[in-house]
């Protein structure tokens, strides 16, 4: 499949339109090379940086008028539940690798022609052999602190959604029964998703070493950074998300060696239980929304749904987020 042929149909799928902006990389005393436009693992992955981009909309915001519930309402609809988990994989690939000692040694395994023909021969025949290269130990903690911190950003918003909801109940405002039923507002935040104006987004500074391999260098931009919540909750080893954490250090080692292709994203980027998540919060979500009358119902609604659930979907891979 031809490049443009793929990025034309995965923005289709996706149902985004993000202004993307040509981008120089960053470069240190190692770097040589500029990256004019976003890669294929960040196209993949902007979904769910989106999410957390509007994630940062609601904290800022104040449940003072039934408006507030409503543009939360619609911001967390918005987002496409089918394409999150590709958006999540392809992340946690960049989290990987953009780990020093995992970015390491891809550089040194690839360092000669012959050596990286030879280590992506292998990644090819034997892809469960990314797991015991120096440095995945280290990539695999990587992505499960930034699952845990993320998770637990999401879930104290949703747990300060819940707490409004209460504190505002016997407010006029928010009892007042609103003028649209329910199901009316969960159409409506459809129709608004297919022509909301997404965020402009620019690809991560990335950095090429002299060797020619890639680093995303995420700390550097506040959009893509994994340090995007401060907020911490130990990460707990998960026996389940073997399989998600070994596609996102194959796919992190195919960025990091330039080499990471379509087919690779079709085969690596997607994780069973991130998807039926995904799907079945956005299915909570609507049916909440669909039986409310009242803003503060909403409240409840986008805290329990619009927020911990997904809290769960982001951190499942490290034991993170609301429990059910």
């Amino acid at each position: 499949m031809k490049k443009a042929t793929f990025v034309a149909g995965l923005a289709s799928l996706m149902m985004l339109t993000f202004p993307v902006a040509a981008t120089a990389m960053s470069k240190d005393k190692s770097a040589s090379a500029s990256q004019e436009t976003m890669s294929l693992l960040e196209m993949n992955a902007m979904p769910y940086i989106a999410l957390r981009q509007d994630v940062v909309g609601i904290e800022a915001s104040s449940p003072n008028n039934a408006k507030v519930m409503r543009e939360a309402h619609h911001l967390l609809a918005s987002h496409n539940p089918s394409v999150m988990d590709r958006a999540v994989v392809s992340y946690a690939a960049l989290v990987a690798a953009d780990t020093p000692a995992f970015a390491k040694t891809i550089e040194k395994m690839t360092a000669k022609k012959k050596k990286r023909k030879a280590f992506l021969q292998n990644l090819s025949d034997d892809p469960a052999m990314i797991r015991n290269i120096d440095g995945a130990d280290a990539a695999i903690e990587s992505i499960m602190n930034m699952a845990a911190r993320d998770a637990t950003r999401i879930s104290l918003l949703g747990g300060r959604f819940i707490t409004d909801a209460y504190t505002i109940q016997n407010q006029g405002w928010a009892k007042r029964k609103l003028q649209s039923n329910g199901t009316s507002r969960v159409n409506g935040a459809t129709k608004w998703a297919a022509s909301r104006s997404w965020p402009e987004m620019a690809a991560s500074p990335a950095i090429r070493s002299k060797a020619g391999t890639l680093r995303p260098n995420l700390v550097a931009d506040a959009i893509w950074t994994q340090e995007w919540s401060a907020d911490m909750s130990p990460p707990k080893p998960n026996s389940k998300a073997g399989a998600f954490m070994t596609k996102a250090l194959i796919l992190g080692a195919r960025y990091a060696t330039n080499d990471l292709k379509p087919e690779h994203l079709d085969r690596y980027a997607s994780s069973r239980a991130t998807n039926r998540c995904f799907v079945s919060a956005k299915l909570n979500f609507d049916q909440c929304i669909a039986a409310t009358r009242t803003p503060f119902e909403e409240a409840f609604c986008i805290g329990t749904h619009g927020l911990n659930d997904i809290s769960r979907c982001v951190g499942w891979p490290a034991g993170a987020g609301t429990p059910k």
